[in-house]
């Protein structure tokens, strides 16, 4: 896909945006959005292991000229856990897959690169990428986005430990063109501290790569989920 905005790879569209991360100076400037109650975290109950605390989710398709980016975007992320990032490369038929190939070569301990054998469309990507996610938490980034805050995960990390009824967090973004020069847009304003449901229902203004999530509430997914048009929306 061509998309350059998480709202318009959705919907395929044509518009030449990309989404870049918009500094946030503190954690009140995260919005989360309600549980019912604080969910109980297997991979926290269990023994100490070298498993990641959270996992970076991200797909990719015909990315090429923009995958490198993605990824240095993450390696660029200060934490005080360990991190992993999961790549799930859908048989791109450009260099795509080589990129992505090179960097696990570097960092075999953080990127792990998962190449289809086949092409299996951006929601059946996801859901098996989601899959191979081993952290506590997931935050979701496509390999045509990139973040622009390195404190990006350990900001949304504090947030969601800090607010056990949290399901999920998530930030404003930025919206800029092909070559980072110009702004085109900040998303959303008046967004409640916490939002619900029935917020959503009403109004979707969850950017997608600002998603953070618990990754208990989605495993596993529905199995009609990989049926959706779209992921970002029914996942939050």
């Amino acid at each position: 896909c061509s998309g350059r905005t998480a709202i318009c790879i959705e919907l395929w569209a044509i518009a030449p945006w990309r989404m870049a991360r918009q500094p946030v100076p503190c954690v009140r400037g995260w919005r989360g959005i309600r549980i019912s109650d604080p969910v109980a975290d297997p991979v926290a109950a269990a023994a100490p292991s070298p498993a990641p605390v959270v996992s970076v989710l991200m797909i990719t398709y015909r990315h090429e000229a923009f995958i490198a980016q993605a990824i240095e975007s993450v390696l660029l992320q200060r934490t005080s856990f360990p991190i992993e990032l999961v790549i799930g490369e859908d048989r791109s038929p450009d260099g795509t897959l080589a990129i992505a190939r090179a960097y696990e070569a570097r960092h075999p301990g953080t990127i792990r690169v998962l190449a289809r054998e086949r092409n299996l469309g951006m929601m059946e990507n996801m859901l098996a990428t989601l899959q191979a996610c081993r952290g506590r938490y997931v935050g979701y980034l496509e390999g045509d986005d990139y973040w622009t805050d390195p404190e990006k995960l350990q900001i949304q990390f504090e947030a969601m430990e800090a607010h056990p009824h949290w399901a999920l967090c998530f930030h404003r973004t930025r919206y800029v063109n092909v070559d980072s020069s110009q702004v085109l847009g900040t998303g959303f304003d008046d967004i409640p501290e916490e939002t619900s449901l029935d917020d959503l229902l009403d109004k979707y203004y969850i950017t997608t790569l600002s998603l953070f999530f618990r990754r208990a509430l989605a495993d596993p997914l529905p199995a009609w989920f990989a049926s959706l048009p779209m992921g970002d929306w029914p996942l939050a």
